[in-house]
């Protein structure tokens, strides 16, 4: 099955702020359990974060597979999928950013969620899985009727 799903990467964007502190290594970590899923349903990781170049590779060696890093900035990347809330905090505004996760399909986006946990990695990955069985179901349907037709 992996070989029919080489020609149909997935998109995860991973946006964890605050990134190396150790609250958030803790959200890396458990993301990193899921990576045999990650792999298995041709998911390509790309994180928004904005640390050093040691750090980046810190955080890749949490995965079996390759990851990226974007060239956008945490709250760039929150701005363009909506993961910032602005909240007044003793009289002055202050910006938080969710945790998050994005499924794309090219510029289609499956899935997203404000927070990082084993439920919202759960569901996301349910959501993989269902473009993923609709993409080869496709294609097996293809393929059967060029074999019919012969």
């Amino acid at each position: 099955m992996k070989e029919l799903l080489k020609d149909h990467p997935l998109d995860l964007f991973i946006l964890i702020p605050s990134l190396p502190e150790t609250s958030s290594l803790k959200k890396l970590d458990l993301a990193s359990r899921y990576s045999s899923w990650f792999h298995a349903l041709n998911l390509r990781l790309q994180f928004f974060t904005d640390c050093t170049l040691d750090e980046q590779k810190a955080i890749a060696a949490f995965f079996d597979d390759s990851v990226s890093f974007s060239s956008l900035s945490e709250e760039e990347a929150a701005i363009l999928y909506e993961c910032l809330q602005v909240k007044p905090v003793f009289g002055k505004e202050r910006c938080y950013i969710f945790p998050s996760l994005i499924l794309k399909d090219g510029d289609e986006i499956l899935h997203q969620t404000r927070r990082i946990n084993a439920s919202a990695i759960e569901n996301m990955l349910e959501s993989a899985l269902k473009a993923q069985y609709r993409y080869l179901k496709n294609r097996l349907t293809n393929q059967i009727d060029i074999i019919s037709a012969l």
